[in-house]
């Protein structure tokens, strides 16, 4: 079953991941220029789980997304990224989306976790091109699937 994204014409296919009624409200925090990737990634997890719901305040949201396109050095635009998340005291749960340009739907990116030990924040690391966004591969399949994953454990949570 394909699923596309609202950008691009990229379409993902998860067809080991069942389209569930998740309600979870997320805010999406980008710390540099995404080229509009950061829509695109979002988009995705809308197509894949109905009641994802993009909010417009961090107190509004359970989680937050939160993008940081590589320009430099990953450790260095990650450890900004981080400090700007601090700059305005956020204490909720945070995807990290780490976004690595590049036009090579193979490469193999450092796992950017490791430079992550703030409490509460996955982190995930995605390819992407100016030109054709969010890149279908399985190193951004597997971001999906990672972040979906923490979304149903935290509709779980909420539902206990």
């Amino acid at each position: 079953q394909a699923k596309c994204c609202l950008a691009i014409n990229e379409c993902y296919f998860f067809s080991d991941l069942p389209n569930r009624s998740v309600k979870v409200k997320v805010f999406s925090f980008v710390t540099g220029n995404t080229l509009g990737s950061h829509k695109q990634f979002v988009g995705t997890l809308c197509s894949q789980r109905a009641g994802i719901q993009e909010v417009s305040t961090v107190e509004e949201s359970a989680i937050i997304l939160c993008f940081c396109p590589v320009v430099s050095r990953a450790g260095t635009d990650i450890k900004a990224a981080l400090q700007k998340l601090n700059d305005i005291l956020v204490t909720k749960d945070v995807v990290l989306v780490v976004l690595h340009h590049t036009f090579n739907t193979e490469l193999t990116v450092p796992d950017s976790s490791r430079s992550v030990s703030r409490k509460n924040t996955l982190t995930v690391d995605c390819l992407f091109h100016e030109d054709r966004g969010i890149l279908h591969c399985s190193q951004n399949e597997e971001a999906f699937r990672t972040v979906l994953k923490l979304m149903d454990t935290k509709v779980s949570m909420f539902h206990q």
